[in-house]
């Protein structure tokens, strides 16, 4: 019994002594990087939410460390805020990972109080009358979620309560403190020696979208066609001169939704007013989301809400103006357009020069840049409302073929419309579109028109069909395509009546200024 004590005391004493002999190995240096952003797999049709990227991220990086012999703790300092550390790998060790750690507390003010809770620190103050310092000695005894509060000779009182211009200084920064994201593991080596390290790791908060800019021309019956990749980073860590690839699809991949909150709370100094409430409220200072919203939508917010409040509607405020513009200004060529590739299922979008995937910031990069490509203008009625004239929607619509001039994967994103008037591209409209393969009929809507209108009648006749009349007006002075959906599989099939994306609908002429009667029983 004494042996076996003896041995057990002997191992519990020997466990703290080799974790004391680890060294520190900092690795704040990334020769090369590589990022893989994968779309938010929850995100219909449309462009990604720039306040909060849902996507996610494959990155790769290779690091030079030196690591001692013995036991050693390797800091990857630098990594993305939103990395999954089950999902970290790391090559090119001697003796491989034997544990890992996400190291989530950052250096902040409020990480620093925490940090020094019931430690001393040195309370610097300057007198508003005469300008001279003064430093003590204190005591962070509670902090920081609900106000920070420090023991000095005088007494306990809340930081920031003197009225005096005051801060705390720290003898150091504590272990575990981190300026940066960073990831620690541990490893162990028979001698000294240099190493390339490839570090891999899943982030969220990235996200892709792609923006189509169309310009028409009606006449030709053509447009050209220029889509932007939008990279967007929602971290705090960038990623310099980087081998970027897009994935177009959808992997299997489940979010987790309780990254982006920190560590520790958020540094709050509050005070008791010095007379009332109401004259000086309470103010508490909240983390900042990873992304504002822009500088002109904030702008144009509060200029339409300076008009609403005169009871009157707003021009064109200057920052919508300049979208409107933006939109309708001829795509310049672009300096460099990403390389498609088949990546099993999925479509990988390769950028060939290296680009900087900034900290909360985005970025465009030309992927498709297709010329005359055929398209139809369409008058498209998805359902008509029983007697009142109904809008038809504004279609365009193209046959994703090479023979058409396009024959490409179209990934979901935002595209916008010009139409050539007069040589000068005038803005036509916006929507959203979807993932598109080739040989699919592409469309989408960009307007509704007051020119072209129809009024639904009919009857029940029982037994489960049903007689419908649809009289479709044209105040065009031309002929305008029509196509309309019917309510189901028509008793009788007549030109132009077929099943289009899923829906039994019929393809109509319209004369110039002339009203035709469509006429039709369903069962």
């Amino acid at each position: 019994m004494g042996m076996r004590l003896t041995l057990f005391a002997l191992v519990m004493a020997t466990m703290p002594v080799l974790t004391a002999r680890a060294q520190v190995v900092v690795s704040d240096q990334v020769s090369d990087v590589s990022v893989t952003i994968y779309r938010d797999p929850n995100r219909k049709a449309g462009a990604a939410n720039a306040r909060w990227p849902g996507g996610y991220a494959l990155i790769t990086e290779t690091r030079t460390i030196t690591i001692p012999a013995g036991d050693a703790v390797i800091r990857f300092e630098g990594v993305a805020e939103g990395m999954l550390p089950e999902s970290a790998l790391v090559k090119g060790l001697p003796s491989g990972v034997r544990e890992k750690n996400r190291d989530a507390r950052l250096l902040s003010p409020a990480g620093l109080v925490d940090a020094y809770l019931k430690r001393r620190v040195l309370l610097v103050r300057t007198s508003l009358k005469t300008g001279k310092r003064v430093e003590q000695d204190a005591i962070i005894s509670a902090g920081p979620d609900g106000g920070v509060l420090i023991e000095t000779p005088q007494g306990t009182e809340a930081l920031g309560c003197s009225g005096l211009p005051e801060r705390m200084r720290y003898d150091g920064v504590p272990t575990g403190l981190s300026a940066k994201p960073t990831l620690s593991v541990m490893t162990r080596s028979d001698k000294a020696q240099r190493a390339t390290i490839t570090l891999t790791y899943i982030a969220q908060g990235f996200d892709w979208s792609a923006h189509y800019v169309a310009t028409t021309n009606t006449e030709k019956g053509q447009l050209d066609l220029l889509a932007w990749a939008t990279l967007m980073n929602g971290g705090a860590q960038s990623f310099p001169r980087a081998r970027v690839q897009l994935i177009a699809g959808r992997a299997n991949y489940q979010r987790k939704d309780d990254l982006g909150t920190p560590a520790v709370a958020p540094l709050q100094l509050q005070c008791w007013p010095m007379d009332t409430t109401a004259t000086h409220p309470v103010t508490a200072y909240t983390r900042l989301p990873f992304y504002s919203a822009p500088t002109e939508q904030i702008e144009l917010q509060a200029y339409e809400k300076g008009y609403s409040r005169r009871g009157s509607a707003p021009p064109v405020a200057p920052a919508m103006m300049d979208r409107m513009l933006s939109l309708s200004a001829p795509a310049p060529p672009p300096a460099m357009i990403a390389t498609q590739e088949n990546f099993g299922d999925l479509k990988l979008y390769r950028i060939p020069e290296r680009v900087t995937v900034a900290a909360q910031a985005s970025k465009q990069v030309a992927m498709i840049n297709q010329k005359q490509v055929t398209f139809d203008r369409r008058y498209y009625f998805g359902s008509v409302t029983w007697n009142q004239a109904t809008p038809a929607e504004i279609r365009l619509e193209m046959l994703n073929t090479k023979a058409k001039g396009l024959g490409l994967p179209l990934p979901s994103g935002q595209i916008s419309t010009s139409e050539m008037v007069d040589e000068n591209p005038l803005f036509a409209g916006e929507a959203a579109l979807r993932d598109y393969a080739v040989g699919e009929d592409v469309f989408y809507q960009v307007g509704r028109s007051t020119l072209v209108k129809a009024i639904k009648t009919g009857r029940n006749d029982g037994a489960g069909s049903a007689t419908y009349q649809v009289s479709i007006s044209n105040a065009h002075a031309e002929a305008v395509p029509v196509e309309l959906v019917l309510e189901g599989r028509p008793a009788t099939m007549a030109d132009g009546i077929a099943q289009r994306d899923g829906r039994w609908t019929m393809r109509l002429t319209v004369p110039a200024n002339e009203t035709s009667v469509v006429a039709y029983s369903i069962k």
